[in-house]
């Protein structure tokens, strides 16, 4: 299966994405947005909105193969004006362009991983520090309970099984957003994350955005649906996917949650 996917994965990055993509098995997220663009990459793909500067949806998959162990990339955030017009891509200073009160506890927040994305090659890791994949995060959320949550999903995989999984941010209608620059990129009020691993197993999670400090064990109250997350965010993510299976809040059993949810 892992070498399938490989295989796959390999043959999508070098032909460009389809309604078959191996990242989309339930497939691509819809949205009512008209000017949302999706982006492809070689190891994710990105549902990008321009005039928000952000990407409401980022689609990756995730398996134990030769690259596993490769550093992480230090190079710099970057503007993709490879697949957008100037004035569609966010660029790094609007990042640096943080309200007083806040400024030292935001991060550049990654949705789909360096750690999860560099087992697909050096160029495929580099791909992640586009800022098409990046998210206004607190630094309290992002280094403690949400790359909590990244490594879980790193070890769910095992070492004989894909995870597939879509991230993105929450905007909460009844609340003022804070934003980056002269309006050009929101700080999400959370951020939600779908993981599946095989048909029956499949979790969602909407984790605060915030500067209170949480860890792993804390990930179980985040708990939710599929189908609220997509209440929340006003997009399809898994359109194929049966509406039954989307209400579901836990439809793994506790013993097969394993290490996602201690």
């Amino acid at each position: 299966m892992r070498r399938f996917i490989t295989l796959s994965l390999l043959s999508f990055c070098l032909l460009g994405a389809s309604k078959d993509s191996p990242l989309h098995p339930y497939g691509m997220p819809a949205s009512q947005e008209p000017k949302l663009k999706v982006l492809h990459y070689r190891a994710f793909d990105c549902g990008y909105l321009p005039r928000a500067k952000i990407s409401l949806w980022v689609s990756y998959l995730y398996h134990h193969c030769a690259g596993l162990n490769r550093p992480r990339y230090q190079g710099k955030f970057m503007p993709d004006t490879f697949r957008l017009k100037k004035a569609e891509a966010a660029f790094p200073a609007v990042y640096e362009s943080v309200p007083g009160f806040i400024r030292h506890q935001l991060d550049k927040g990654h949705l789909a991983p360096d750690a999860a994305i560099k087992v697909f090659g050096t160029e495929a890791q580099k791909e992640t520090y586009f800022l098409t994949n990046i998210i206004p995060q607190f630094a309290s959320t992002n280094r403690f309970i949400w790359a909590s949550l990244e490594k879980k999903i790193r070890d769910w995989a095992g070492v004989k099984d894909t995870v597939w999984v879509t991230v993105g941010p929450v905007f909460y209608r009844n609340r003022d957003t804070i934003w980056l620059g002269t309006h050009q990129v929101p700080i999400p009020h959370a951020c939600y994350c779908v993981v599946f691993r095989r048909p029956a197993e499949l979790l969602a999670f909407v984790v605060p955005n915030d500067s209170i400090r949480r860890t792993g064990k804390h990930l179980p109250q985040f708990l939710v649906s599929v189908d609220s997350v997509e209440k929340l965010t006003g997009l399809d993510l898994f359109p194929v996917l049966a509406p039954a299976r989307e209400k579901q809040t836990q439809p793994v059993k506790p013993k097969k949650m394993g290490r996602l949810c201690p």
